[in-house]
């Protein structure tokens, strides 16, 4: 069956999921890089999927920047965080001074 709203194949019986807001994902991310039982790799996975998503989530630029900052004082993943705030800084510089790339 075919969704009118969404234009999507739907099982029958299956109820039509409402789109998850940038606000949402974000909170998530922040839960799970934030829970002390989860694996230094797991947070820096956490991280550079964090960092690739502000390109799609650009009004969210910010408090994802701020998740990124946070990491910089935490020594395990340190070093990540500091590559990250590197390409939000290069990210940002790209966005206001595109002639310069040339």
């Amino acid at each position: 069956m075919l969704d009118a709203d969404s234009g999507r194949n739907m099982v029958e019986g299956e109820e039509a999921l409402e789109p998850v807001s940038e606000e949402e994902v974000i909170e998530v991310y922040h839960k799970i890089l934030f829970a002390s039982h989860i694996s230094v790799q797991t947070k820096q996975y956490g991280l550079m999927s964090l960092t690739k998503l502000s390109t799609r989530f650009p009004n969210a630029t910010p408090k994802i920047q701020e998740i990124i900052d946070a990491f910089g004082s935490h020594m395990q993943v340190r070093t990540k965080g500091l590559i990250l705030l590197c390409v939000f800084v290069i990210k940002n510089f790209m966005l206001f001074f595109p002639s310069s790339i040339d």
